[in-house]
C-alpha cells in the first residue's frame, strides 16, 4: 500500500500506527500489552514478510495517565517520559532514527475524583463518584503543554493533538469523563 500511496502521490506521509502508551499500560485494572510490545510484534512480522523495516514516515503515539487507583487520572510527567522513550527506542533502529514523532491522542481520560464499577445492561461499566476536578485537570494540560513547547524539537515531536473537544463517553463509562474544551455542537460551540 505505502508504494502506491507515494505513487499516487509523491508527497503522501505514512504515519506509523497509533499505540497506547510505550512501556506503561494501566495500574489497577485487567491490563494490556504495553505499546513497545507490540511496536516489536509489528516490525518483525513486516520484516518477516518484507525483509525490511515498515516504510514508515512518522511514528504516531497516544499518551495517557492510565492510573485507576490515583484519581482523577493526571499526570503529565508519566505521558514526558513515554514519549522520551519512544524517541530514544527509535533512535536505537537506523531505519527509524530521527524519524518524526506525532502525539496523535493525548488527554485526560477519567476526571472525577473517584470511580465505582458497575453492572449496566451485563456491562461493567464506570461511573464517577466524587467531583469533576477541572481545576487538577486544567493544571496537568498546562504542565503538559509547557513540556511539549519546551521539548519537542529534541524529541523531534512535530504535532501533538489534544483528545478531545467535545465530551466524550467512553464506551465503558457511564458518562464522559475527560477533558472537553468545547460545549455545545456548530455554531453554538463554546469553549
Amino acid at each position: 500500500y505505502a508504494n502506491a500511496l507515494r505513487e499516487a502521490d509523491p508527497k503522501a506521509i505514512i504515519v506509523g500506527p497509533e499505540t497506547l502508551n510505550f512501556h506503561t499500560t494501566c495500574s489497577n485494572c485487567a491490563g494490556y500489552p504495553a505499546g513497545r510490545a507490540w511496536i516489536d510484534e509489528f516490525r518483525a512480522a513486516y520484516r518477516a514478510k518484507f525483509g525490511g523495516e515498515p516504510p514508515i514516515d512518522v511514528w504516531s503515539l497516544h499518551t495517557y495517565s492510565l492510573s485507576w487507583d490515583v484519581l482523577p487520572q493526571r499526570d503529565y510527567a508519566t505521558q514526558a517520559r513515554e514519549l522520551a522513550a519512544f524517541r530514544g527506542y527509535l533512535d536505537g533502529i537506523p531505519d527509524h532514527r530521527g524519524k518524526p514523532i506525532w502525539l496523535t491522542e493525548f488527554s485526560v481520560i477519567w476526571g472525577y475524583e473517584g470511580v465505582r464499577w458497575q453492572t449496566v445492561n451485563g456491562d461493567l461499566k464506570a461511573a464517577p463518584t466524587g467531583s469533576f476536578r477541572s481545576d487538577l485537570l486544567t493544571a496537568d494540560l498546562t504542565e503538559m503543554l509547557k513540556w511539549l513547547k519546551a521539548n519537542a524539537a529534541a524529541l523531534r515531536l512535530e504535532r501533538w493533538f489534544i483528545f478531545s473537544s467535545h465530551a466524550y463517553q467512553e464506551p465503558w463509562a457511564t458518562q464522559p469523563a475527560g477533558i472537553a474544551l468545547v460545549e455545545g455542537v456548530g455554531d453554538q460551540a463554546q469553549l
